[in-house]
Order: C-alpha cells, then structure tokens, then sequence
C-alpha cells in the first residue's frame, strides 16, 4: 500500500504485518501523485507541488535516483507508459512533459 501524506510517501507492508517499508522525505512540498513503472522494475515517480519528479528505485531501499525539473509550476500527476518506455506528467500550468526512459538510470 501507498500512501502520501504531506511531503512524505511512505509505503507499509499492508498484507502481513503493517510494517512500515519506506519513508521516502525528499520532496520539499505536498506529494500529488504517484506512478510504478509498468515493467516490475519497481521503480517509483512522485508529483509534487515543489515542481519535480522524483524517481525512487524501491529495490534500493528507497534510493532517490533522480530529481525530474521542467515544470514551472506544481506537477499534478504522471504517468508511464505501458512498456514503460515514456513518463510523461502534467503541471498546474497545463504543461505537459514527455520523457524517454532509456534505461533504469536514465530519464
């Protein structure tokens, strides 16, 4: 299960003991919203009023792999697309970003 509270994303084991996962604080402001790469490489984006992606390699204990700039305003939403070739996301500005993702590493 996934959660955003506030600045925060913290993901708990929601099927076995309700552990507490991951606490991924990096975002300086609040969290809107959040995509898994379709691919099962569990890597993880994050929307954020700060004007940022960021892109988090579950695998890696939560590792913050990249901070994603271009927005001039709050990024609402984003999203991967089905091969999880493409990460495009929409800001409060109606700017729309469309990334290639050529690799785990690079966006």
């Amino acid at each position: 299960s996934i959660i955003a509270i506030v600045l925060h994303v913290k993901l708990w084991c929601s099927h076995v003991t309700g552990k507490l996962l991951l606490n991924l604080m990096d975002h300086t402001e609040v969290v809107r919203d959040l995509t898994f790469a379709p691919d099962g490489s569990l890597i993880l984006v994050s929307a954020s009023r700060d004007k940022t992606l960021r892109v988090w390699d579950l695998k890696d204990d939560g590792n913050m792999m990249k901070v994603l700039r271009g927005h001039p305003n709050w990024v609402y939403g984003c999203a991967f697309s089905p091969d999880s070739s493409i990460l495009c996301s929409v800001g409060a500005s109606k700017a729309v970003c469309v990334r290639l993702v050529l690799g785990v590493m690079n966006f």
